[in-house]
């Protein structure tokens, strides 16, 4: 061996009439994933992964695209809100977003407009003065949260194909879980009568790296608490896993950084659970269980003809 570095322009390979807009560019990457055997993979969370097994003797770049987020076309926006890759053992790269979900709610400061029949959802009567206005002003709204949905999807490296993995809504999801009640009594949804992750605010989906079907989530109770939840949840089991606090008093928004790592396996021999596994570690490394602090920054819904704007970044509906 020479015992020195070389560098080495590589082209990407792509299909015939893939459009540049759909390839990740420099500045597009959220992280670097190993896949196995020399080969490494650059992600961007929008587009996909580009991959190259750097131990060749002759390395090229190949390309693996992931499905597109609904409604966002033009790929705008903080990704991590929503997504996150991992690659599992044997070359198996597991995928998971987080579908947030919102409804229109009118602006109580626009004015009064006629009544549709779809008002009947909403209301019991609608008054003739309603139904007879002679102006009919547009109606502007903003978005309330109303739920979210986790999916995940995974292939092999190998593959030309991603497989269905989870689809889990937010109402199928058991948290009823007395040491979790225990830690976070708000849990509790009188109108459902039962214990489920409706009161909280939740985005930056994580997977972590055994393979198991947990995702984690960072939680809060309102967009300007001072402490964030880190929850996980088993979406093989429909249920919460694990409840955890963390402190988020030092970060001025919901913007966690950690890292994804099994360190914690060969630091800790002894059986734990994995609540006990979900805490904070020096410097901030963390294992596949481990999250940092962070803030939810106070999203702010805006409807405007077809579509929303989410903390200045806008999804056509």
């Amino acid at each position: 061996k020479a015992g020195e570095w070389t560098v080495r322009q590589l082209r990407l390979q792509t299909p015939p009439g893939v459009r540049k807009r759909d390839l990740p560019g420099p500045n597009d990457l959220d992280k670097v994933i190993t896949l196995g055997g020399g080969a490494v993979g650059w992600v961007d969370l929008w587009r996909g992964i580009v991959t190259c097994n750097v131990l060749d003797e002759s390395p090229i770049l190949t390309f693996i695209p992931i499905p597109m987020l609904e409604g966002n076309v033009d790929r705008e926006g903080n990704s991590r809100l929503f997504r996150d890759i991992t690659c599992c053992d044997n070359g198996f790269i597991k995928f998971v977003e987080l579908d947030l979900r919102f409804k229109k709610v009118p602006d109580h400061h626009n004015y009064k407009t006629r009544k549709t029949t779809k008002d009947l959802d909403s209301v019991e009567i609608m008054y003739d003065s309603d139904l007879l206005l002679y102006y009919d002003y547009p109606l502007e709204h903003t978005l309330a949260d109303d739920g979210w949905k986790l999916r995940t999807c995974y292939r092999h490296t190998s593959w030309n194909y991603w497989r269905k993995g989870h689809a889990v809504d937010i109402d199928e999801i058991s948290a009823d879980n007395p040491e979790h009640f225990m830690l976070l009594p708000q849990l509790w949804d009188a109108r459902a009568g039962r214990s489920t992750l409706r009161n909280t605010y939740s985005a930056f989906p994580t997977l972590g790296v055994g393979g198991s079907d947990v995702v984690y989530l960072m939680s809060k109770l309102g967009y300007h608490a001072k402490n964030a939840w880190m929850i996980g949840v088993d979406l093989g089991e429909k249920r919460v896993d694990v409840v955890v606090p963390v402190s988020s008093e030092r970060v001025g928004y919901f913007k966690p950084e950690f890292l994804v790592c099994e360190f914690s396996e060969y630091l800790n021999a002894t059986p734990s659970t994995r609540a006990e596994e979900v805490t904070r570690s020096p410097n901030g490394a963390q294992d596949d269980c481990h999250l940092s602090s962070g803030n939810l920054p106070p999203q702010q819904y805006t409807w405007s003809n077809n579509g929303y704007y989410y903390n200045g970044s806008f999804y056509g509906y």
